[in-house]
């Protein structure tokens, strides 16, 4: 076992970190939104950032997300074996489910994860593990396939002790049982490995600097939230990962691949809270064909990110854009032309032009069940497209909204007078005027003119948010001033970098972002930019990982 080894295994098995419970085996609980921590060192951010000084931060040694362990699981050892991971998602911070100090270990989570790599073990199919050329004899088999499934499943290759000791339980196992057991028996050794279940780092043990086979493992996941691929274990092999044109050749190459659109992907639907979709409650008094266009919506959003990555779509395009793709239900929802059948591309009308912050999705997760959302919609916009997150509420006050209560004004003035307290308006001026914009459209996205009868007022005086402050007619006009902002590039690499290096930045860390947000408008504001940036990073190629203190 490599240098932290022992240590590793200590924290799976509950002797260092935090073990609070609030780490189930991957998928074993819901993914509740848990508060920001340090990650490792970094504090939470506030007004957009840490100060661009100091140290780096570090990542605290964790476990592989849920999303990992499935992706990893299917190309190794088949979708089967990644079908018997428990379903549901891990905690989110700041919507994020790639945080390490919340992918803890509980004491469930080491029991779940010896049952669950015995249940894979015994259900793989050996011969899938590669076949060995007639003649060989078994044991010889046996150490090929070994020698090639531990590469895969420790993502380095394993040492000659490493393999001796597996090649000993194969040998004790098969004075027992059959071959096929005996192998399986070491596939479940395997997968109880802490550099199997963890991201483990190690480095040079003076500069830090990663090995190659580290290296493919870091672009991996970064790019796939998977293991690496043959083409990075032959370049890792080859040693060509550890210069930035190499790395930055390989990181390319896996972003322009569909899995690696789809990871980027799948950080836009986690960032702009799409999971949220899929547990919405509205009345259906008041919105009774929501259920009926729950789906359609959540498929226009995923329909409309991947469009944007795969044909290199812009900042701009992701907050300004009328074009999407809608079935027939949702093209009658917008009021445009619906398709014979399946799907079509559609312009929709001018109110829409706002990308996804006017599309359904958004405006139905950050609305109310009855009516709209305009706090919960301006607290998305200063959190995660300006970095600017507000403090909550004080205590007693209550976010519900009495049923009745709104019936004789719009929703814009019970909020204005709701929030017009004293102890609420320091938060509120800065909140109330960005969330107001979105007036025109009601609790489910649709389009509006009159709410309870009476006109709708979208005009608003944004003010304590940087370029977006003055004068600003509506929704659309908001996202033009957010897609020329120099906030919003800077929010969006400072998000893209906690989700990748997997903690809270500190002050050391602001010139990855910076690095990432001028790459951004060096390449035409390229969404993709985000993630090639990082290849020119230094941080990329050293171990930032820590082992937690022992409690």
């Amino acid at each position: 076992m490599r240098r932290l080894g022992v240590v590793v295994l200590a924290a799976l098995l509950g002797c260092v970190g935090r073990i609070d419970g609030g780490g189930p085996l991957p998928g074993e609980g819901p993914g509740p939104e848990l508060p920001v921590t340090g990650g490792g060192g970094a504090g939470p951010t506030t007004g957009g950032g840490a100060a661009a000084s100091g140290a780096m931060g570090r990542t605290v040694l964790h476990r592989l997300s849920r999303v990992e362990l499935v992706n990893v699981l299917t190309d190794t050892l088949g979708a089967e074996a990644a079908a018997r991971v428990p379903e549901l998602n891990d905690p989110l911070v700041q919507g994020l489910d790639t945080n390490a100090d919340a992918l803890t270990v509980s004491s469930s989570t080491v029991y779940s994860m010896f049952d669950l790599a015995s249940r894979i073990a015994s259900g793989v199919n050996v011969s899938s593990l590669g076949a060995c050329t007639a003649g060989t004899p078994e044991r010889d088999c046996a150490r090929q396939r070994l020698t090639r499934l531990s590469l895969r499943l420790l993502r380095r290759p394993a040492t000659p002790d490493e393999l001796t000791s597996y090649l000993g339980l194969w040998d004790s196992v098969r004075a027992r049982e059959s071959a096929t057991v005996a192998t399986q028996a070491v596939v479940q050794r395997l997968l109880l490995t802490p550099d199997f279940l963890y991201h483990v780092e190690v480095g040079d043990p003076v500069t830090g600097r990663l090995d190659n086979y580290e290296m493919a493992s870091r672009l991996a996941f970064l790019a796939w939230e998977s293991a690496p691929d043959q083409a990075l274990y032959d370049a890792a092999a080859a040693g060509t990962l550890t210069t930035p044109a190499g790395a930055r050749a390989q990181l390319e190459r896996l972003l322009a691949h569909p899995r690696g659109v789809r990871t980027m992907q799948r950080f836009f639907e986690l960032w702009s809270d799409l999971g949220k979709l899929d547990s919405l409650t509205k009345d259906p008094a008041a919105y009774p064909d929501f259920e009926a266009l729950r789906a359609p919506m959540r498929d226009e959003f995923s329909r409309f990110i991947e469009g944007l990555l795969s044909r290199g779509g812009t900042v701009n395009e992701l907050l300004t854009s009328r074009e999407t793709t809608v079935d027939a239900a949702l093209a009658g929802f917008y009021g445009v032309t619906a398709p014979a059948s399946g799907t079509a591309r559609v312009t929709l009308p001018p109110e829409r032009a706002g990308g996804f912050l006017t599309q359904a999705a958004f405006l139905a997760i950050h609305g109310k069940a009855q009516r709209s959302g305009p706090i919960l919609r301006g607290l998305f916009v200063r959190e995660r497209l300006l970095c600017a997150p507000v403090p909550p509420p004080p205590p007693g006050v209550s976010a519900t909204i009495p049923p009745g209560t709104v019936t004789d004004r719009t929703t814009r003035e019970y909020f204005h007078t709701l929030t017009a307290g004293p102890a609420c308006q320091g938060c509120h001026t800065l909140i109330n005027p960005v969330g107001f914009t979105y007036e025109g459209f009601d609790g489910i996205g649709r389009a509006r003119t009159l709410d309870n009868g009476l006109p709708v007022d979208t005009a608003t005086d944004i003010v304590g948010s940087g370029d977006l402050d003055g004068p600003t007619r509506d929704a659309a006009e908001l996202s033009r001033k957010l897609a020329s902002s120099e906030q919003v590039r800077s929010c969006l690499s400072r998000s893209w970098f906690r989700s990748r290096f997997r903690r809270q930045e500190r002050g050391g860390d602001e010139r990855i972002i910076t690095a990432m947000a001028e790459a951004l408008r060096r390449d035409g504001d390229r969404l993709s930019s985000l993630a090639t940036a990082l290849a020119q990073q230094d941080a990329l190629f050293f171990a930032h990982f820590h082992v937690p203190e022992t409690p």
